[in-house]
């Protein structure tokens, strides 16, 4: 097949998470091929099942369905639309390369099309040497660039099931391992976490705190930004004796809101069979797909500014302090007010600053207007509690 072949399959390639994706036919075909995530198999392989792949020959056919597969991992690894683009372009004129990251696991079926042999396939794509390849060239940026302007995430893992209500044995064993599983993927790819006693201390904390104007109402929220986590994810685990569902979502601590969410399921089991096999299953499939919605995620703050919740409490009586307070948030960085009263303001500011400077200056205005005390109640990157007097 030739260079330009292969360049029409990919420009029409579009792969977003977990799905399927359809590719216009070789010439003179009838049928479209799609591709779509199975698996993550082992470390760095993830499997992706190919179908109606047509070409004159088998071994053309596989081809086709070996370069679709390389074609969607690449898609879902992309952060911006600008670097997918520039993914979905460098696979399609490089495509001996492209297809060196790719294996057939089996063909699942095969048929004749018009075009020729139509085959379904299962292809498992390196993805860590995939990567390797899509950074040495240029399209898309190492984790460490990603993380250089404001550091690596900071995240925590807790079970939807495990807050705020009582949980079964079984629930509760299922919640850690699924604990387990997430916090190895991320650990796997150099990402950090906040560990168990870290995350018990937070929610102590925000227990002997009660209620505090500008904190976010979740209370999963709450314990992150205590514990200095830059994103939560929680996860639930449904079905019943032969299959799990497990439902992902991570959030930003500051803002509250939804940055990536995966669904997906394990295979049908005997009956009888172990619901942790399956929970481990389903969370495998998964994650991958998670694992890089969120990683465009942090990528873009690295433009944008990392999210820090800033609540200060104080005497906010005279308009002249708040517009003083104002004044120095913008400097540093994105200011968005969420409310102002007599006694507290509260926003979320995104800088690409050192946190330390934005204590520090912040301190300095507020004693220049008249607060002779400033108390750091908290100080977290995603969060900072000041209590002035």
């Amino acid at each position: 097949m030739t260079k330009r072949t292969w360049l029409i399959f990919f420009a029409a390639l579009t792969f977003v998470g977990v799905g399927c994706a359809s590719a216009p036919r070789p010439a003179g075909a009838k049928a479209k091929a799609t591709v779509r995530f199975v698996e993550q198999e082992g470390v760095g392989i993830s499997r992706f099942l190919v179908q109606s792949a047509e070409a004159s020959s088998e071994d053309k056919a596989t081809e086709v369905a070996r370069l679709l597969a390389v074609g969607a991992a690449g898609q879902q690894m992309g952060g911006s639309e600008t670097e997918k683009r520039a993914i979905d372009h460098l696979l399609s004129v490089m495509p001996e390369d492209a297809l060196s990251f790719a294996g057939v696991k089996r063909i699942t079926k095969r048929k004749w099309g018009s075009a020729g042999p139509r085959i379904d396939a299962m292809i498992d794509v390196d993805i860590t040497a995939l990567r390797a390849f899509l950074t040495s060239r240029g399209v898309m940026e190492t984790d460490r660039a990603v993380a250089s302007g404001v550091g690596s995430p900071t995240l925590m893992v807790m079970p939807s099931s495990m807050v705020d209500r009582e949980n079964s044995r079984r629930e509760t064993e299922l919640g850690e391992i699924g604990v387990d599983v997430i916090s190895s993927f991320f650990t796997s790819r150099r990402w950090e976490l906040v560990d168990r006693k870290a995350i018990r201390a937070a929610q102590e904390r925000a227990d002997a705190m009660g209620a505090i104007a500008g904190m976010p109402a979740d209370p999963t929220a709450q314990i992150a930004a205590m514990a200095g986590a830059d994103i939560y994810v929680t996860f639930s685990v449904e079905g019943g004796a032969r299959s799990k569902t497990v439902s992902v979502r991570a959030y930003d601590s500051a803002s509250g809101t939804v940055q990536a969410a995966s669904v997906e399921s394990s295979r049908e089991y005997m009956r009888g069979a172990d619901s942790a096999a399956m929970v481990r299953e389903a969370l495998a499939n998964a994650m991958p797909a998670l694992f890089e919605n969120l990683r465009g995620y942090w990528q873009q703050a690295t433009l944008d500014g990392v999210a820090t919740n800033i609540i200060i409490r104080g005497d906010f009586s005279e308009r002249s302090r708040y517009k003083a307070v104002r004044t120095v948030l913008k400097e540093l960085g994105t200011w968005k007010k969420k409310a102002v009263t007599r006694e507290t303001v509260t926003g979320v500011l995104r800088s690409t600053g050192d946190p330390d400077d934005l204590i520090d200056d912040l301190i300095d205005v507020l004693k220049e207007e008249g607060f002779v005390q400033v108390d750091v109640v908290v100080e977290q990157r995603s969060m900072l509690l000041l209590e002035v007097r």
